[in-house]
């Protein structure tokens, strides 16, 4: 039923490009929302969770300076140690950790099942990283305390 929906919907789009009623990129807009669009055999489900790859890059990209920084951080923290500024610098790592972590479920949670895939492939073992860091620095002050 669904693919029928989308295959009429796309035959009028046609037909109203010919009559010069809508733009090729209006039709291109369509296909695009349509492909992003997910169906189960069992019911007909629309799943709105689809990010476009020019929003999607820069999502990643957000993403990907603010681990460099939240990995900055993390270092500064760790070479502080045994410091006066090591409370300042650890909050402050540990703050844009936990952000870009959020940022980053936030992120998956608006994905498909195939873009989701491909981010963790990317960059999930980058935020893992951090998670680690932040453990081994947590738990150095667990040993010497």
């Amino acid at each position: 039923m669904a693919a029928s929906i989308i295959r009429t919907m796309f035959l009028r789009c046609q037909a109203a490009v010919r009559s010069n009623a809508l733009t090729l990129q209006t039709v291109r807009k369509l296909e695009t929302s349509l492909v992003c669009r997910s169906f189960t055999c069992q019911s007909v489900l629309w799943n709105d969770k689809c990010v476009e790859a020019p929003e999607l890059k820069k999502l990643v990209d957000n993403l990907t300076y603010k681990f460099s920084e939240a990995r900055e951080l993390l270092t500064d923290a760790r070479e502080s140690q045994d410091t006066v500024y090591f409370s300042e610098d650890l909050e402050d790592a540990q703050k844009a950790v936990e952000e870009t972590l959020t940022e980053y479920r936030q992120l998956l949670d608006k994905l498909t099942d195939q873009q989701r895939q491909e981010i963790i492939s990317t960059i999930g073992l980058r935020m893992e990283e951090l998670k680690a860091q932040q453990r081994a620095i947590e738990d150095h002050l667990k040993d010497h305390h």
